[in-house]
């Protein structure tokens, strides 16, 4: 029971962070607090939270660099070292690819969007950003749920 808290609890505070990307294109640091310790609280659940922990620490110079790159927001970065301890580490690349397959449908989806305002003369073509936060939570969504 305890388990399925902390997953429904890490499921609305990425529904939150998908909104506050999308309106704000920010991801707040509490909410990747909070995902962060429900994360920790399944890996504890699970019996592997020190494994858990070691990859996080492991991947995050890997996803900082991805950052300094400007290939991922901060709070994207923020949002994916969170999420790591969420999954056993058997199931890390499957939530890696879910988001990545997640995130071409959301650039894909915002690409259409600005090209249709371009077209329809509503607005132009500038420095456009996706919301990753979105698809970070619909790739999680995938994985955890198995739509």
């Amino acid at each position: 029971m305890l388990y399925n808290l902390f997953i429904v609890l890490a499921s609305l505070s990425l529904f939150y962070a998908a909104g506050t990307d999308i309106y704000r294109r920010s991801i707040y640091n509490w909410t990747v607090l909070v995902v962060f310790f429900m994360s920790l609280g399944v890996a504890v659940i699970r019996g592997d939270a020190l494994c858990s922990l070691l990859v996080t620490v492991s991947l995050a110079p890997f996803l900082y660099i991805l950052w300094r790159c400007h290939l991922f927001g901060g709070g994207d970065v923020k949002l994916m070292i969170g999420l790591i301890p969420i999954v056993p580490i058997s199931g890390l690349l499957s939530l890696f690819l879910s988001i990545a397959v997640a995130g071409s449908v959301v650039a894909g989806m915002c690409l259409a969007w600005h090209w249709i305002k371009f077209v329809t003369g509503w607005g132009s073509i500038g420095d456009q950003t996706v919301p990753y936060g979105v698809a970070i939570a619909a790739g999680t969504f995938i994985n955890l749920y198995h739509f």
